[in-house]
């Protein structure tokens, strides 16, 4: 694999990081974040200090825990759009070709924790949010940086047999949603609450999830409360 430098370069582009302090930019030109405390840690542990799939764990918590903003979503999203964006990006992908490989471990390790920024904040040294990090990506234009992708939104639903957690954080994020449209009015910006649900009601896993949250339906509630206690109230 051409001594690791191709696989170098494509975990350069995608996550915009560094383990050579001397490596400013990447081939595009996109200026790389060099992580000093990953180079650190190879050193110790007397191991190459060159980026691949093997390091990018500890890599990946460096760069997303040291945001200027300190929201490492911000951080993973637009990594997770790059990388599906390069794997589409080859013309007849083989599971033998080198850099799908990459691409491939690349897509599976950026999503766990694109996963963990929601479920675990612990992890890039984060306390736990009183509000689900992920309802205001959902808010955003799914082409834009902050928002949440179609590839994003297939690759979660895959996992909720494998994974509770992941099924729990999205219905958990449409909660939240529904929660504050319920204290808007048709004078509020309201659109893109709509739009959200819109987008992630084409994944039947997550509708049927949607569906069997205890909010879904409540019997309880009275007719004039229905639009503020039920989870599809406010949409409508």
């Amino acid at each position: 694999f051409c001594s690791g430098f191709k696989e170098i370069r494509i975990l350069a582009s995608t996550f915009r990081i560094s383990l050579n302090p001397e490596q400013k930019t990447d081939g595009a030109g996109y200026a790389l974040k060099y992580l000093s405390g990953s180079r650190a840690e190879l050193e110790e542990a007397g191991q190459p200090t060159e980026l691949t799939t093997e390091v990018l764990d500890q890599a990946i918590i460096e760069a997303a825990s040291t945001t200027p903003d300190r929201t490492p979503l911000n951080y993973l999203l637009p990594c997770f759009k790059r990388i599906m964006r390069l794997t589409r990006g080859l013309r007849l992908p083989d599971k033998n070709d080198p850099k799908f490989g990459v691409l491939r471990e690349a897509r599976r390790i950026c999503m766990s924790y694109c996963i963990f920024a929601i479920t675990m904040p612990d992890i890039f040294g984060l306390e736990p949010p009183t509000r689900n990090p992920l309802t205001d990506h959902l808010l955003c234009d799914p082409d834009s940086d902050r928002g949440v992708c179609p590839d994003f939104l297939t690759e979660t639903t895959l996992r909720f047999e494998d994974d509770p957690t992941v099924k729990d954080a999205l219905v958990s994020a449409l909660e939240t949603l529904s929660i504050d449209l319920s204290a808007m009015t048709m004078n509020d910006n309201f659109k893109p609450y709509i739009m959200a649900l819109r987008n992630c009601m084409r994944y039947p896993p997550l509708i049927e999830a949607f569906t069997q949250d205890p909010r879904f339906i409540v019997k309880e509630a009275s007719p004039e409360r229905i639009e503020k206690e039920t989870l599809l109230g406010p949409f409508f």
